[in-house]
């Protein structure tokens, strides 16, 4: 058994699970998603605290309901001091990499920071995030 496992987030947008393999449909076309899904967790029910992406994936980096953060709708930026995921993934000693698809900011970034440092454009738990990300806030390291 390791000292600690990989973590790997993957969220999606306007994405349903019939539209998975590994969620039964046998049409889908998601072999890796499928194949990622094969060895590692996979849940079965998830809930979300706002019916909107950026509020939901503040809450899943802060911990917090959207009325906590502030991100209540989208476009909508929350609250600075917060502490998100990545923070504390970074003080466990991990590495973090953000992959931020164009449409969530407008434009694709894929860049890591491994420190932990605020690199420009709003670096955020050591992890290297466009200015014009989600608008969680969260503290800065």
């Amino acid at each position: 058994m390791p000292d600690r496992f990989n973590v790997l987030l993957i969220t999606t947008d306007t994405s349903r699970c019939d539209t998975l393999g590994v969620y039964g449909n046998p049409h889908a076309l998601s072999p890796n998603l499928d194949r990622l899904a094969s060895e590692g967790v996979v849940f079965d029910q998830a809930h979300t605290p706002a019916p909107v992406c950026m509020p939901a994936r503040c809450s899943l980096l802060t911990g917090v309901h959207t009325p906590v953060h502030g991100c209540i709708e989208n476009g909508v930026g929350g609250r600075d001091d917060l502490t998100l995921l990545p923070d504390l993934l970074v003080e466990a000693g991990y590495r973090n990499i953000a992959d931020v698809a164009g449409r969530a900011t407008g434009r694709g970034v894929a860049a890591a920071a491994h420190d932990g440092r605020r690199a420009g454009g709003g670096a955020r738990g050591g992890v290297h995030a466009p200015a014009a990300g989600d608008g969680c806030g969260g503290a800065a390291k």
